[in-house]
């Protein structure tokens, strides 16, 4: 029997901090960034995750690709290690904002389940840019079947 496990943090809880804004912008076009927040599943309850992101440079300003590792720990269920590879859309940015579509396809591992299994990822984003340093807020949303244990 298959279940579908969903995993998602909160708009509130999931606070980004790119560390390399200004390469963003500027030359190299990388950006990495950590961050976390809440996380809640259907039927694994409520918990805390982990991610860091990679932002590689594109010829396309509104289309960039980007690569997360994800971190969850829930209070009644195994933890969850993810690695997703992501299209992030922006539609526009200005100097103060910028908001975004994230959509992708990912491995999921719980520490129950090997392995690993295959599923997506959907987000929204706004991006507040920094001469420096950008702060995002970011809401993301996994979904992935598992096999009962």
């Amino acid at each position: 029997m298959i279940r579908k496990r969903t995993f998602l943090s909160s708009v509130a809880g999931a606070l980004f901090l790119a560390v390399s804004a200004a390469a963003q912008q500027g030359s190299s076009g990388f950006s990495l960034g950590v961050g976390g927040g809440f996380a809640r599943s259907n039927n694994l309850g409520v918990g805390y995750e982990l991610t860091s992101t990679l932002e590689l440079p594109s010829p396309s300003n509104a289309l960039r690709p980007r690569f997360d590792l994800v971190l969850a720990d829930f209070d009644r269920g195994p933890n969850l290690v993810a690695l997703s590879a992501n299209a992030l859309v922006t539609p526009f940015s200005s100097a103060r904002v910028a908001p975004y579509l994230l959509a992708g396809v990912g491995a999921y591992m719980e520490e129950t389940s090997r392995p690993p299994k295959f599923g997506g990822t959907l987000g929204l984003g706004l991006r507040l840019p920094g001469q420096l340093r950008s702060v995002v807020i970011e809401s993301q949303v996994h979904a992935y079947l598992l096999a009962d244990p």
